[in-house]
């Protein structure tokens, strides 16, 4: 069904819950998408759990404007999105796609597992890898981000989640899957970043696998180590 919560900044966020059991998984899109992008996800996992999907402000149905997109206020509309899913569930679970999934890290502190694909963790190495790339092109008042104008606080306010600051401390089951073809945020990024997670902890790399283009034996792989993790660990 379809409902709605808001973040601290009042904003309207737009998502649907299937509400079934009592262990539930929140499920956060990357960068420029919507919930739906996730829809064979949320089918999957809903065979077993309750899920929530939902739109981040300035995308999809939520409120807001995609220029103001940084983390920290991915951080708070997932912490506000999980506030909500408690009243539902007694164990949670996080899920999230590339800027989703580093979100998702974030907040893992709350969680019982948490899922990431392909998600940022260093963005000062990755903005590098942007700008070579030319995926982004530094403007006076705005960066332009694949043809869309973001606030320079997107990139100045990510580079502050360093992951090793950010993980020291989270005794989460952390798992994290990544494609050895991705040309958005690398491989590397999750090889980094396994150093500073604590245990128990997995990396999964998905060979030929590239930024959200999952063939249906990428998917088969995914879904079978996703499928696992949550078995052991919610």
């Amino acid at each position: 069904m379809k409902i709605h919560f808001y973040n601290n900044r009042k904003q309207k966020l737009s998502g649907i819950l299937n509400k079934k059991y009592e262990k539930g998984i929140i499920l956060s899109h990357g960068f420029a998408s919507r919930k739906e992008s996730l829809s064979i996800f949320n089918e999957f996992l809903s065979k077993k759990y309750s899920t929530l999907a939902f739109d981040y402000s300035g995308h999809g149905e939520s409120e807001g404007l995609i220029s103001e997109t940084s983390v920290a206020r991915w951080a708070n509309d997932l912490g506000s999105a999980i506030d909500f899913m408690e009243q539902h569930c007694d164990h949670i679970a996080l899920f999230g796609f590339s800027l989703g999934g580093m979100a998702s890290l974030i907040c893992s502190s709350r969680a019982k597992a948490t899922i990431a694909i392909a998600p940022p963790t260093n963005f000062r190495k990755l903005i590098a890898h942007f700008i070579k790339t030319g995926l982004v092109k530094e403007l006076k008042d705005f960066v332009d981000f694949g043809g869309l104008n973001i606030d320079h606080k997107f990139i100045t306010d990510s580079i502050k989640y360093d992951t090793k600051k950010v993980m020291k401390d989270v005794k989460c089951p952390i798992l994290i899957i990544h494609g050895d073809k991705d040309d958005i945020v690398p491989l590397s990024q999750s090889e980094e970043a396994m150093k500073y997670v604590n245990n128990p902890k997995k990396l999964v790399v998905v060979g030929g696998f590239a930024h959200g283009s999952a063939s249906e034996e990428h998917m088969s792989v995914i879904c079978e180590e996703i499928s696992e993790w949550l078995e052991k660990y919610l």
